[in-house]
């Protein structure tokens, strides 16, 4: 029983490790530069989709 959370602490650990850049990446993806390299931890204020459509029309 004792293994068993260990394991699964350690999957969640691991996972938190490993889905939190990505989801760091994609919200970053929403910002403007200026609010990029002015406090890159943020959460977008406003939320622009133009990087994504200017990074798929540019393939």
């Amino acid at each position: 029983m004792i293994a068993r959370v260990f394991m699964w602490a350690f999957l969640l650990g691991l996972a938190v490790i490993v889905l939190y850049p990505l989801l760091w990446m994609v919200l970053n993806g929403f910002k403007t530069n200026a609010e990029l390299f002015g406090n890159p931890f943020a959460l977008p204020v406003d939320w622009s989709f133009t990087n994504y459509q200017k990074a798929w029309n540019r393939g």
